[in-house]
């Protein structure tokens, strides 16, 4: 087994209350430059504990409002005033942070008293169905066409995640058998209402994104993989030990579809370049984590390598510019073929 890969972070103070701005849906994110989430604890020990990537000092952009506003129960909503709503990827989130905030002082009773706040939230926005529990998103995704009310493959790995370091923390097992369900929904196929993919060669793909058209959203099926870790490590459940060797199997077959010669990319369906803070916060310490998990799969360290080498001005500024120049070429590409 890999041995446990971690760093500490600076922890901003707990945040809440809203920011006073009109009302809105959540439109553009401008991320705090300053961010920096570097690799976690990425362990197969069978406690938990902090999360595979560290997300503490994300609570910077929280406490600024970038998200939204926070409701008065004291979690973040995505948009501001009216218009904003609770969305379960962005809480799972949050609850990592808080977790491993608490994790680290256990005097710290209001961030143990939000992750009861949050399990709360969970607890009543579940929906069980005969073939599994899912978290469905409230609202609909614009750029993938996708009407409110879809589930994730996304969210469903990432309170996987939560549930699990919630069970071990509470010892109720109500919380692991609810993390065993929405494993059970992951094997649902999109064709049925679930987020499940299968290629022609046999690889599966647990979309974030379950469009008709295979989307392929590379940090979203890597953080359902997580969930899934997570859930073999509580339970050392044989068919979730299949499924994680499924993914990765899936995984090294894709991943090098998401590197261009000097940036990566979001998706193999829209196929746009990720933005700087998507590379320096996901991308890397995302392939780190896989590093660490899988020691003796070269393609994950040698990719995370890759990344943090891109990384540097002259690569960040020439994906600014292309990031914009491609939508443009695509489109006049589109408008160049016969009629």
């Amino acid at each position: 087994m890999p041995t446990e890969c971690y760093l500490l972070a600076f922890i901003p103070p707990l945040p809440s209350g809203q920011s006073g701005k009109p009302d809105a849906p959540l439109g553009t994110i401008h991320y705090n430059p300053e961010v920096q989430l570097t690799l976690g604890n990425a362990s197969w020990k069978s406690e938990l504990g902090p999360y595979h990537i560290d997300m503490r000092p994300a609570l910077l952009d929280y406490s600024e409002y970038r998200y939204g506003d926070f409701a008065p129960n004291g979690l973040p909503l995505v948009g501001y005033g009216k218009k904003a709503r609770h969305f379960c990827i962005n809480l799972a989130q949050f609850g990592f942070a808080i977790h491993d905030t608490w994790w680290f002082n256990r005097e710290q009773i209001e961030y143990r008293n939000t992750l009861d706040a949050l399990l709360d939230w969970f607890e009543s926005n579940k929906e069980k169905t005969e073939q599994g529990t899912c978290w469905r998103v409230p609202f609909e995704n614009k750029k993938y066409g996708i009407p409110a009310g879809y589930p994730s493959a996304m969210a469903q790995g990432e309170i996987i995640s939560f549930y699990t370091r919630m069970y071990q923390l509470t010892g109720k097992a109500d919380l692991l058998n609810t993390a065993m369900d929405a494993f059970e929904f992951l094997k649902i196929n999109i064709e049925q209402g679930g987020v499940r993919r299968k290629d022609e060669n046999g690889h599966i793909w647990l979309e974030e994104y379950p469009l008709k058209t295979p989307s392929y959203v590379l940090n979203g099926f890597i953080y359902t993989i997580f969930g899934l870790i997570d859930l073999f490590r509580v339970t050392n459940n044989h068919q979730v030990k299949l499924e994680i060797d499924r993914c990765i199997v899936s995984l090294k077959a894709y991943l090098p579809k998401f590197s261009l010669w000097y940036w990566p990319i979001y998706d193999l369906h829209r196929k746009e370049l990720i933005m700087t803070y998507y590379m320096r916060n996901v991308y890397i310490p995302q392939m780190q984590a896989l590093a660490c998990l899988f020691p003796d799969e070269p393609l994950f360290s040698a990719t995370a390598r890759r990344w943090k080498t891109q990384n540097n001005p002259f690569n960040r500024l020439l994906a600014q510019v292309m990031y914009r120049v491609q939508p443009r070429l695509r489109r006049w590409m589109c408008n160049q073929k016969p009629r």
